[in-house]
């Protein structure tokens, strides 16, 4: 154990645990270079959480308390995981970044004060949004090589697309008009 005065006379074991390798809070076999250990809380993750990052001052919508995931030996690369803070009143924001010899990041994906989720977007309008409007943007749900089904906004075309494995299957153009592609045949009708 880490020693600690418990009063101005007397040095006692603290809950640190330092075996020459490892440290553990809380663990006396620490088998990684940091444990913290105690049983699980079950009143809230604010009462008694296993790790707080506290800040010590707020700044309205930039603030950030983060953690970093290194990919690489040198400096800003990799991701990084925080609470970034909203305007006056704490309500903020979950966000994930991505580091590309970037200090700052760019934001890959969102979690707002409301619950909505933000994919390549860093203010979700609706329960999940993938993409800001601009650019190509899709979701695939794929089963092995093949999508099984595909909605894509290509190229910035203004029409969208659903496709089902590697083909394409309907276009929804910027009038709301359906057009699909029989399978049986080349030709593209407009749904009526």
């Amino acid at each position: 154990y880490v020693a600690k005065w418990s009063d101005p006379n007397t040095l006692t074991d603290s809950v640190i645990y330092d075996n020459g390798t490892n440290v553990g809070i809380g663990d006396t076999d620490p088998g990684a270079k940091l444990v913290v250990a105690q049983p699980q809380i079950t009143s809230g993750g604010f009462s008694t959480p296993f790790i707080e990052l506290k800040s010590t001052a707020q700044t309205n919508n930039t603030g950030l308390v983060a953690m970093s995931f290194s990919t690489s030996t040198a400096d800003n690369y990799g991701y990084s995981i925080g609470a970034l803070r909203g305007s006056a009143g704490g309500a903020g924001s979950f966000v994930i970044s991505h580091h590309n010899n970037s200090v700052t990041g760019t934001e890959s994906m969102r979690i707002n004060s409301t619950g909505r989720v933000g994919i390549a977007t860093t203010n979700p309008l609706h329960r999940l949004q993938i993409g800001n409007g601009s650019g190509s943007s899709s979701l695939q749900v794929s089963s092995g090589v093949e999508s099984a089904l595909y909605l894509s906004t290509p190229n910035s075309t203004a029409q969208s697309v659903i496709g089902f494995g590697n083909d394409q299957f309907a276009t929804i153009n910027t009038r709301g008009r359906i057009l699909y592609q029989s399978s049986t045949t080349a030709a593209s009708n407009y749904m009526q």
